[in-house]
């Protein structure tokens, strides 16, 4: 009877620690996929940022000259050359913070916990 009693505990034990077992593999889950969530919008709230920082303060691009003045073709070219290097100063500002912040540093980190999450194995 004893040794039944034993048996019965011992499968009851079992039991008990594979459910604690499943409970913690689960909150572990949870707790990597909130965290990968939470990187996930840090990483689109600082794109918006370096989206907004490099396109707030439009850059003062000089105005046509005026229609009554003679057309000077080197007048003309002068200004479209200036306005191209402005225009590639902001999208260069905007391409470079974008490569240094979100793609060298959050992104790695989100494929880390992602792979984490998605990649591990079950036993």
């Amino acid at each position: 009877m004893a040794k039944d009693i034993l048996e019965i505990a011992g499968k009851a034990n079992a039991q008990v620690s594979k459910f604690s077992s499943n409970v913690f593999d689960a909150a572990r889950f949870f707790g990597a996929l909130a965290f990968a969530v939470v990187l996930l919008v840090v990483l689109a709230l600082t794109t918006a940022q370096i989206l907004a920082t490099s396109f707030a303060g439009n850059l003062q691009v000089p105005a046509p000259p005026a229609a009554t003045a003679s057309p000077d073709l080197a007048r003309y070219t002068a200004l479209i050359e200036n306005y191209k290097s402005l225009s590639d100063i902001q999208v260069n500002r905007f391409s470079q913070l974008f490569q240094a912040i979100v793609v060298s540093a959050l992104l790695p980190i989100l494929t880390l916990v992602l792979g984490y999450i998605f990649g591990k194995e079950k036993g």
